[in-house]
């Protein structure tokens, strides 16, 4: 219950700094802390969806889903850490990412990690394309049968 109001407040928080970024580009507070950069503004306004979405869920649909969000929130927590304490990384993404943008993505990254552990998991699978069901009725069937080195696979031939 409490990610929903956290995540909503980061997406506020987001939604404003590129709300600024682009009516008052001559601040101060853009010229240090946050980029004002296109590709900057891309990257958190996808932030600003993805954290939106989860804000509005309360489990995942399907398995594979909270393993992807999972591991992006594991690379933003990293790559923001790492922009936040390395200063080889932090000078050189300057016109791209600055400190706040550094904060904000470790920030996402902590909520989409939270969201994995707290929502409901999901136990179903994504379901087969209709080109791949052959493939996956021979890999089970290929499954079930024993293994070359086995001894059931193993036959005594009749000397001819």
């Amino acid at each position: 219950m409490v990610l929903r109001p956290i995540t909503l407040g980061l997406g506020m928080v987001v939604a404003l700094t590129l709300f600024f970024g682009a009516f008052a580009p001559n601040d101060s507070l853009f010229y240090s802390l946050i980029s004002i950069n296109i590709w900057s503004a891309v990257f958190k306004t996808a932030l600003l969806i993805a954290l939106v979405l989860i804000a509005t869920r309360r489990r995942f649909k399907y398995a594979v889903t909270s393993i992807l969000l999972a591991s992006l929130g594991s690379l933003l927590i990293m790559f923001g850490l790492a922009g936040l304490f390395v200063p080889q990384i932090t000078y050189g993404l300057f016109t791209y990412a600055k400190f706040l943008d550094f904060l904000l993505m470790t920030e996402a990254g902590v909520i989409m990690s939270l969201a994995v552990l707290t929502f409901e998991s999901a136990k179903q699978r994504l379901p087969m394309p209709a080109k791949l069901q052959p493939i996956q009725a021979y890999i089970s069937l290929r499954n079930q049968l024993p293994a070359k080195g086995s001894l059931k696979s193993m036959s005594i031939r009749k000397p001819a």
